[in-house]
């Protein structure tokens, strides 16, 4: 059904038949080519269905944006899982600075429609012609009319000619979506990670490794518990060759002291005590059985409830160097450091005058077994605890048990403690931290001096790597070559590539706001969107006619001054309704007395 010819033509000819309406008799004027039966009040169904589609789709968009990344804390790995939805970060970062720039327009686009059902009921019809106007302009949208309303508060402090009821309440959710929309690229940013994807497929994955272990800085001897008992005093052996000895409680020390004859660090002079609580017997056998390594022959090995400790002690002094091969040298020219951080009591012992002691200790245990394992953020669930195959030959220390053999350089430790002289263990910790050194000269002397000792912070590292390093020793069985690796099933990939994660503003805050500014759209826009109305948007031109249908009314003397001094249209009426309720074919126009348009009738 078309809409009436007056909406549509701005031809007119007009006749000027006249009307009651409870107060005045205003002419008519009547749009020409209007039949004397009328027209039906038209619907604006498509218009309706964008104002619901449109608030709820950019929202549900937010929604989704945030559900994929930006739900989840800052350092979650949960962003790195590759789900499907919105994993393009890039064209949903920048699609939300376009959707900024033209959301506020399409909620104006949605309200307008609704205005212009509203103010033909009862409940929302301003009170006069100057409101009336006021909605017309849309400037509940606009920050000007925000600003205006506020100006008109604080002068007269009171509510004096203010913009109605719906005025207000519109421009309330007009504010809530003029400062969500911008903020909304502030709730996200992006960042260098790692998109998560299947590479294999499998029912479970053989875990090499799982262990549990601590490793810290001591600085006093109350903190160990093997080294604290050390025998400063005992006599190794008169030959040399004895380089250890058992506690009463059957904890090792083992002792090394720095051999010059093939130390490559000449102005350092250095020594390692390292107490396990390891017996001499686990320390002495080759195999792989439960009592170092995870094969088991007459029972299971300990497992994650058997920790065994390592502490080390390093007693170290440096000098500083006088020449440089043919070169002479002035020491003021280098900075030697000595040993900070060290362990008081341990200093200028008998055992070791003039030298300091930085020292570690650790604990460690470890387990093979099956689990489900989650790479990305380094758990696993289900784990179940197996025992290895027996190896012909020898097999593979347990993580926890490997360490004292790569610390002191030697793959078997015998129960008579005679350990080869001819090992540089010293150098091999400086050079397993990357530690800086001196080494040749231009006659291609090679006297290493080094800038500083081994502070505890090294020591440290250093055998923190000695642990990687078996680690890896271990998930390769033993093999140098990781080409003979197995593959393991329902693996995951890590590909680099840009994530989203949240921004300086919260988003649940923003996701709030938008979502009550769509549902106050949506729920005027079910409500009166889809009834019939005179007109599809409260525009300049049906204000105009208003204003032609009531020329005794309106003068232009009554019109001097500013808009809102304009006396005379807080005179006229401001509900659009049916000035004809009586005759069978009604009249739009602007009544008094809340006279509602009917839906199911005719209007010229």
């Amino acid at each position: 059904m078309p809409p009436p010819p007056h909406l549509q033509s701005s031809s007119t000819t007009f006749h000027s038949p006249i009307y009651k309406n409870s107060e005045a008799s205003v002419s008519r004027r009547k749009t020409a080519n209007v039949p004397d039966f009328g027209f039906p009040l038209p619907r604006f169904i498509i218009r309706g269905i964008i104002s619901i589609v449109i608030p709820v789709a950019l929202v549900v968009y937010y929604f989704l944006t945030w559900w994929r990344w930006l739900r989840f804390p800052e350092g979650s790995s949960e962003v790195w899982q590759r789900t499907g939805i919105l994993d393009n970060v890039n064209i949903v970062n920048y699609s939300w600075f376009v959707i900024a720039t033209f959301a506020l327009n399409l909620g104006t686009y949605a309200v307008a429609g609704s205005v212009a059902g509203m103010v033909m009921r009862k409940r929302w019809a301003p009170k006069n012609f100057r409101r009336l106007l006021i909605l017309s302009g849309n400037t509940f949208q606009d920050p000007a009319g925000w600003f205006n309303a506020l100006i008109k508060l604080v002068q007269k402090r009171r509510l004096y000619k203010r913009n109605g009821t719906l005025w207000d309440i519109l421009a309330f959710f007009s504010i809530i979506g003029f400062a969500a929309w911008p903020l909304t690229g502030l709730t996200m940013q992006t960042q260098d990670g790692f998109t998560i994807s299947r590479r294999y497929k499998g029912d479970e994955v053989f875990v090499v490794g799982r262990n549990h272990s601590s490793i810290n800085i001591v600085n006093q001897t109350s903190q160990f518990t093997v080294l604290s008992r050390r025998n400063d005093t005992f006599d190794l052996d008169r030959s040399g060759s004895r380089f250890g000895y058992v506690l009463p409680d059957q904890s090792v020390i083992i002792v090394r002291n720095q051999s010059r004859s093939i130390n490559l660090i000449s102005n350092v002079n250095g020594s390692l005590e390292l107490g396990t609580s390891m017996t001499i017997s686990e320390l002495a056998d080759p195999t792989d059985s439960e009592s170092i390594g995870y094969a088991s022959i007459f029972e299971s090995y300990p497992g994650l409830n058997s920790t065994v400790v390592l502490e080390a002690a390093l007693w170290q002094s440096i000098s500083p160097i006088e020449s440089y091969g043919r070169i002479s040298v002035n020491p003021e020219n280098f900075n030697f450091r000595d040993a900070e951080n060290d362990i008081p009591e341990f200093r200028n012992t008998l055992r070791y005058p003039g030298q300091k002691a930085v020292g570690v200790r650790c604990e460690a245990s470890s387990a093979i077994g099956t689990a489900l394992i989650n790479g990305v953020d380094g758990t696993y669930t289900n784990f179940t605890q197996l025992d290895a195959e027996i190896r012909n030959g020898g097999g593979i220390k347990r993580f926890e048990t490997g360490i004292p053999h790569m610390i002191v350089q030697t793959p078997y430790i015998p129960s008579n403690f005679q350990l080869s002289d001819n090992v540089d263990w010293f150098s091999a910790l400086y050079a397993s931290i990357e530690m800086s050194s001196l080494t040749t000269n231009a006659f291609g002397d090679f006297l290493g001096a080094a800038p500083s000792v081994l502070q505890a912070e090294d020591l440290k590292r250093a055998i923190l790597r000695a642990y990687k390093t078996h680690a890896v020793h271990i998930m390769y069985d033993g093999l140098a070559d990781p080409t003979f690796a197995w593959k393991l099933e329902n693996v995951t990939m890590g590909t680099p590539t840009m994530i989203l994660t949240r921004g300086v503003v919260p988003p649940e805050i923003i996701l709030g706001m938008l979502m009550a500014w769509a549902l106050a759209i949506v729920i005027l826009s079910v409500t009166y969107q889809f009834r019939r109305r005179w007109t599809e948007t409260l525009d300049g031109y049906t204000i105009f006619r208003f204003g032609v249908d009531r020329p005794d009314d309106v003068l232009p003397e009554m019109l001097a001054g500013e808009f809102d001094n304009a006396a005379v249209l807080e005179k006229l009426p401001g509900m659009v309704g049916d000035l004809e309720p009586d005759n069978e074919v009604g009249y739009i126009g602007l009544v008094r007395g809340g006279q509602e348009a009917d839906w199911g009738k005719r209007y010229g």
